[in-house]
């Protein structure tokens, strides 16, 4: 199916904007969360992050590992310019898959393959069954309400994992 110029650029503008706000978010995420910052070119010890949980502990060591692998590979550049250019790889990788996934599960939405979980958001016929199965999980809340801390979703995004 071919498109034409309107609609490509139509399609090419929605991207690039959900392609920012997520690399916003994952910037957030790690300033806030995991004491990494790529505006600066810093990165905190795990041991100062005692706030996290032990799964959110592991995390941080996940992506300080990853971190350590792209540095190793930046050639001939002060090491906080390598940092900032690993963490921002970091965000755009993660970005880009994030978004990925969401294409992917909104086509297997029009194509009937999936029940209706994004394309009218929080509304959608999934997310609604989620939350009526989840019973009264705090993190589901109703368009327009967030939790404290920006946790809205994420406990339907982090209890649908594999067995």
């Amino acid at each position: 199916m071919a498109f034409d110029q309107t609609t490509r650029n139509r399609l090419h503008r929605f991207v690039s904007q959900s392609r920012a706000i997520l690399m916003e978010e994952f910037t957030r995420q790690l300033q806030a969360t995991y004491g990494m910052d790529p505006a600066n070119g810093t990165v905190a010890d795990v041991d100062t992050l005692s706030f996290l949980d032990n799964k959110g502990q592991q995390t941080a060591v996940l992506l300080r590992e990853t971190l350590a692998h792209y540095v190793a590979a930046i050639p001939g550049k002060s090491e906080k310019e390598k940092i900032r250019q690993g963490l921002d790889r970091i965000i755009r990788e993660q970005s880009f898959t994030v978004l990925n996934r969401l294409a992917a599960l909104r086509m297997a939405e029009a194509r009937g393959f999936l029940i209706e979980s994004i394309a009218r958001g929080t509304s959608s016929k999934g997310f609604q069954l989620y939350k009526n199965l989840a019973g009264g999980i705090s993190a589901v809340q109703e368009p327009g309400r967030h939790s404290p801390g920006g946790n809205r979703g994420r406990v339907p995004l982090f209890s649908v994992q594999p067995v």
